[in-house]
């Protein structure tokens, strides 16, 4: 695929790993290569996030658009983008089309990798559309190395994301905040890209619960933000396993514990793991075959 003639931002040394500075710094440093109507195409949408609240706030002209290269595989985003003013082609509206089907044939090995090269077509088609009109910037990712490092710092901090260490995480000091399942489940979300988020917060639930079940030895801490995990996603394969393997710890939850071992089953009747369930099913209903049964 030929590449369009845009204009790479490149060089910009404002921001010093080493130096106490914001995305506030960075964004003005950014926003000073951009000519007034400029369309910014962003690789990383904390920076996308910055150009935008310069935008806002009156501080960069509001006839720049700066544009999320992650959120171009979203159609409701590319429509969002269409109503601005910037030209979407048809083209580009074909590729988004057909990335349910793309990912769908695609192995889990390079679903992430093909859903990238989505948003790299739409992106591309998007920039050749309007070059002839208005300049087309891109603003690489790894330009915000240092911020992405902080992120990372704060998504850790808050269970979101987890390292191999020999050594419990430190506490947080930020609570982990989520909006009400009411408005993010998977049933209730009518599009592909709703119940992506849906499930984002409910996997980083299941991993918050492995963190406090494993390095802080939280039991009742990690019961709860797996079954908070469900309520975001109810059919989430690998809470309810995760879940029996807890309750299953403990005398008086057996039956919660089988309850929630036979929804994996139901969910992954096909998984490697169902023997190995299967089996834990059968010790669990032996045990609480015993208890009810009479003394001799």
């Amino acid at each position: 695929m030929a590449l369009p003639a845009w204009q790479v931002i490149t060089n910009v040394r404002l921001i010093d790993k080493h130096d106490d500075r914001s995305l506030l710094d960075y964004a003005i440093a950014v926003e000073r290569y951009c000519q007034p109507n400029a369309i910014v195409l962003c690789q990383d949408v904390n920076a996308y996030w910055g150009l935008e609240w310069l935008r806002h706030t009156g501080r960069a002209p509001r006839s720049q658009r700066p544009m999320s290269t992650y959120w171009l595989r979203m159609p409701w985003y590319l429509d969002s983008v269409a109503q601005s003013g910037v030209t979407v082609p048809a083209r580009a509206r074909e590729t988004l089309a057909g990335l349910a089907d793309r990912l769908a044939a695609a192995s889990p090995r390079v679903f992430g990798d093909e859903s990238e090269r989505v948003a790299a077509e739409v992106a591309h088609d998007v920039a050749v559309a309007n070059l002839e009109r208005r300049p087309v910037l891109l603003c690489p990712g790894r330009d915000v190395d240092w911020f992405r490092e902080w992120s990372r710092l704060q998504l850790r901090l808050r269970g979101l994301v987890y390292d191999v260490s020999t050594e419990p995480l430190p506490m947080s000091p930020f609570p982990t905040r989520f909006p009400p399942p009411t408005r993010y489940q998977t049933d209730l979300m009518p599009r592909l890209e709703g119940r992506y988020v849906a499930r984002r917060f409910s996997t980083a639930l299941n991993r918050l619960g492995i963190i406090l079940a494993g390095t802080r030895e939280d039991r009742d801490g990690a019961i709860a933000a797996m079954e908070r995990s469900l309520e975001y996603e109810p059919d989430y394969a690998g809470a309810h396993k995760n879940l029996g393997l807890l309750y299953s710890s403990s005398p008086g939850d057996v039956e919660r514990a089988i309850e929630h071992f036979r929804r994996f089953l139901e969910i992954e009747p096909d998984s490697p793991e169902a023997g190995e369930v299967r089996a834990r099913i059968e010790r669990l209903e032996a045990i609480t075959e015993r208890r009810s049964s009479p003394s001799p």
